[in-house]
């Protein structure tokens, strides 16, 4: 079996119903980063994968109002449907032949916003899943939980347009209804025949409102008590960020319920049943191991692999290692070499080693993922980590086409081509400026608020302040010659080293805004410092510029390529690592008091006064007792040493230095 080749990420992949906007740009950003971030510390290729999500109505929703002269117009902004384009797909003979190109033409236009963007995609990996290859994974899934027992008969209350004459479902992603006035999530249920805690309408039948009908449904069973423990005993191996989620999953896997994953066939996109031909698999259902097949999509893009060969034995064999190749080439047609290089390319890219979902999907889509994950495959492939996306409004204001103010993705790198030149480098590379703005002023822990004028001064020229940072200082390399390391130098060289571990963690932490504020403000004002000193030291100025491009790679990635290519031609692109042997701690500190003066006293008086204070209160320290004051600089010790520090008359104090210390302590004696 091949051994794991790739770095891979997955994000929630799009449903093709109009332009990209602002929360795609968060979310694929966010992966990108993510991805070229681990990659590069593992020294790994890439992968992430590209697909689209056409399951369910909106696809022929879209169709018929494309079809319709009246308010054509209106219907044409509204998918960014061009009207000779329009013309094409309405022309087609079949309601087949008019999705494959409808889909087709959303497949152009967000590549081309996504590659924009810049992320690294294997646009060669696309499908969607309208396709027959894609169903016929997504059948195998369905009969694989049935042989766990995981396929069971429910009779219940269900939400139901008559209009469909289909059951929809009910969730905070409004996926199949429309919400009529407010809705309370929290209290939402059906009792005694009616919808208690919100009123709905379909989204198909603009005004049909959604009733209450009892139903016989097939549903998966994810209330099965055997398979929610095994879910949360590997969920629980997994690291999830922001950390804060990790405990509410248990909760939210153990009160999932059985959910019906069967609509009618008729007026509906996506896989047939395995288990009746009238009915088709619905979008939550047929989106829980998607991600494991971009790596089969690209064997079949490249025509090595027919729908027809995509039997159940040859996913048994692919995924789960069951069988042996001759059966399988027979069963399947596939020829053994094509099946083992499948086997392998699977294998090589999974398991997924971050996924990345918005944080609407952490009570629907994640649960079922990690659910079916844990029950159709083998251990290895459950993800290692876990990314929880934030909200994502606009002025304080969730956005919505209804006000008009969603922030289209396509329109804002428009802007940011007018608006963000770089002074030396690409069109292209300025489009790192929305990267930048994005991980620079988001955090995980809360939601992502745009505001036009933030992006203008925190993305497009707080981007700007870092390339022309790193360009003033690479040009006045040209007349510098190494020389004996100075205070300066020192000085700067261990900030180079000491941000180096910081931003290392801020970024295994997904925390890219801490990481950027290290690197382009911390590392930036240190090095406008340095750049005023009368010598600089060639070596020392070198090796933290190419540090400072180099960290900014996962970010901005066309950026830092470009500036790599012009001022250091033979650097190689690799995260750096903490050098032990150019760290000057002494000489830091010294540094840090001429600079900064009586603030540096403060500062350290205030930290020790801190310490003593909280440990007093807490009774871990009382009056009378011998405390040594431990600090990692002979340095800062001999400052202290000459410090009124408060406390000093009821406790009996030492100062010792010891450079194994990364920071000051108190200790007690023994």
């Amino acid at each position: 079996m091949a051994s794991k080749k790739e770095y891979t990420v997955n994000v929630a992949y799009t449903t093709p119903s109009g332009r990209m906007h602002i929360g795609h740009g968060l979310g694929h950003t966010i992966s990108d980063v993510a991805l070229r971030y681990g990659a590069l510390r593992q020294r790994r290729d890439t992968f992430f994968g590209f697909g689209m999500h056409s399951t369910g109505k909106d696809l022929i929703k879209n169709l018929l109002k494309l079809s319709e002269e009246e308010q054509l117009s209106e219907a044409l902004t509204q998918y960014n449907i061009s009207k000779q384009k329009r013309d094409e797909i309405i022309s087609r003979e079949s309601l087949q032949e008019q999705i494959n190109e409808l889909v087709e033409e959303y497949r152009r236009q967000y590549q081309e916003v996504i590659e924009n963007l810049g992320v690294a995609m294997n646009y060669d990996s696309f499908f969607s899943t309208h396709q027959e290859t894609n169903q016929r994974y997504t059948q195998w899934t369905l009969r694989k939980l049935d042989e766990k027992g995981l396929i069971i008969e429910t009779d219940s209350d269900r939400p139901y347009c008559p209009k469909c004459d289909d059951i929809k479902h009910i969730d905070k992603d409004l996926s199949e209804v429309s919400a009529v006035g407010k809705v309370d999530w929290n209290g939402l249920r059906i009792e005694d025949g009616e919808i208690i805690g919100g009123s709905f309408e379909c989204r198909l039948h603009s005004g049909e409102k959604i009733i209450v009908m009892r139903r016989k449904e097939r549903a998966i069973n994810y209330g099965d008590p055997q398979m929610q423990q095994k879910t949360v005993e590997l969920t629980n191996r997994m690291e999830v960020f922001p950390r804060k989620y990790k405990s509410d999953l248990e909760g939210i896997i153990r009160t999932r319920l059985a959910k019906p994953f069967e609509r009618k066939a008729q007026e509906n996109v996506g896989a047939i049943s395995p288990f009746d031909p009238t009915k088709r698999v619905e979008a939550l259902s047929d989106s829980n191991i998607y991600m494991e097949f971009y790596a089969l999509s690209q064997l079949i893009n490249q025509g090595k692999l027919k729908p027809e060969n995509l039997t159940d034995k040859f996913f048994d064999y692919v995924y789960l290692g069951e069988g042996n190749v001759d059966t399988v080439a027979k069963n399947s047609g596939a020829e053994k070499e094509i099946i083992e290089e499948a086997r392998e390319h699977v294998n090589s890219i999974y398991p997924v080693d971050i996924s990345i979902a918005g944080f609407e999907h952490l009570t629907v889509h994640t649960p079922f993922s990690l659910f079916t994950h844990a029950a159709v495959l083998p251990e290895r492939y459950f993800f290692p980590e876990y990314i929880v996306t934030s909200h994502v409004t606009r002025d304080g204001e969730k956005m919505s086409k209804s006000k008009g103010n969603v922030v289209y993705l396509d329109e804002l790198l428009d802007l940011t081509k007018r608006e963000g030149g770089l002074s030396g480098l690409s069109e292209e590379a300025s489009l790192d400026a929305v990267r930048f703005f994005l991980s620079y002023y988001q955090n995980l822990d809360r939601d992502f608020d745009w505001n036009d004028e933030n992006f203008k001064s925190s993305g497009i020229k707080g981007m700007r302040r870092y390339v022309m940072g790193v360009i003033e200082a690479a040009k006045s390399l040209g007349g510098l010659e190494e020389r004996v390391l100075e205070l300066k130098d020192k000085w700067f060289s261990t900030l180079d080293q000491r941000t180096i571990r910081e931003i290392t963690g801020k970024m295994d932490e997904k925390d890219s805004r801490g990481a950027l504020v290290a690197l382009v403000d911390i590392r930036g004002k240190a090095l406008s410092a340095y750049l005023s000193s009368p010598e600089l030291n060639k070596v020392v100025l070198s090796r933290f510029l190419i540090n400072q491009i180099n960290m900014g790679y996962p970010i901005m990635p066309r950026v830092t390529d470009e500036l790599r290519k012009i001022y250091f031609q033979g650097a190689s692109l690799e995260w750096p690592s903490v050098n032990p042997e150019v760290i000057f701690p002494e000489e830091y500190e010294m540094i840090e008091h001429e600079m900064k003066g009586n603030i540096y006293e403060k500062n350290l008086l205030g930290e020790i006064n801190a310490l003593l204070g909280k440990m007093f209160g807490r009774r871990e320290i009382v009056a009378g007792e011998t405390i040594t004051i431990v600090s990692p600089t002979i340095y800062q010790t001999q400052i202290l040493y000459k410090q009124k520090i408060s406390l000093s008359n009821k406790l009996n104090l030492r100062f010792i230095a010891d450079s194994r210390v990364e920071k000051i302590e108190i200790r007690k004696e023994k």
